[in-house]
């Protein structure tokens, strides 16, 4: 059994992160997210195979700035609940100290948006985007043991989401590094 804590990058935004300045209209925008943290919770169910169940939030903020539509600070939230296997292609009675694996998964993408206007108020006109999406990703990634009961953890996963073609979402990378904690035998 163990747990890993993961700082996550999840390109699931379609818009890009960048920083726009107009001088002339004195308007802007600064936009940046696909970032966050995870938690994924471990059992072992034999000698290659672990289950687990994953937890993360990721984020995508956007500031924008100008005179005739006053400030508009809005963002985009992806919490993704996945129940996934891990296939560890080195057996748990090898001593290995590097622990390359495939994986794959799925379970709901909650999905929101929030619109916040210049007086720090939730936008009435403004559609307040909430959905529970079904989705599913596959993957592969290594432990680096530090000890041996400690790893370093890099995981690369595609995500197949099920997404409305309307949506300012899309299917994506998502990339994570991490420390896990193990513990049993």
């Amino acid at each position: 059994m163990g747990f890993s804590i993961r700082g996550n990058f999840f390109d699931t935004f379609k818009e890009r992160d960048n920083v726009t300045i107009f001088d002339q209209t004195i308007e802007g925008d600064l936009a940046a997210g696909g970032f966050g943290p995870s938690l994924l919770i471990f059992k072992r169910i034999n000698s290659n195979w672990i289950a687990d169940l994953s937890y993360g939030v990721v984020l995508r903020a956007s500031l924008f700035d100008d005179l005739e539509n006053l400030d508009l600070f809005r963002a985009n939230f992806v919490v993704p609940l996945l129940l996934g296997l891990r296939y560890e292609l080195v057996s748990a009675s090898n001593s290995s100290w590097v622990r390359p694996y495939v994986s794959f998964g799925g379970g709901p993408y909650f999905t929101s948006e929030v619109k916040i206007g210049a007086d720090n108020i939730l936008l009435q006109n403004a559609p307040n985007v909430n959905s529970t999406r079904a989705g599913g990703y596959l993957g592969g990634g290594a432990d680096l043991k530090l000890g041996r009961n400690v790893a370093l953890t890099g995981d690369l996963r595609y995500h197949l989401i099920d997404l409305p073609e309307a949506s300012n979402l899309q299917s994506g990378f998502d990339f994570s590094m991490g420390l896990t904690f193990m513990w049993g035998s």
